[in-house]
């Protein structure tokens, strides 16, 4: 379970990220 958070996590904050940016 503590993967799949952390994978979700990281992927928000990356998509987050990638909007902030463009």
């Amino acid at each position: 379970l503590s993967t799949v958070i952390s994978m979700d996590r990281l992927r928000r904050s990356t998509s987050y990220s990638h909007i902030q940016n463009h």
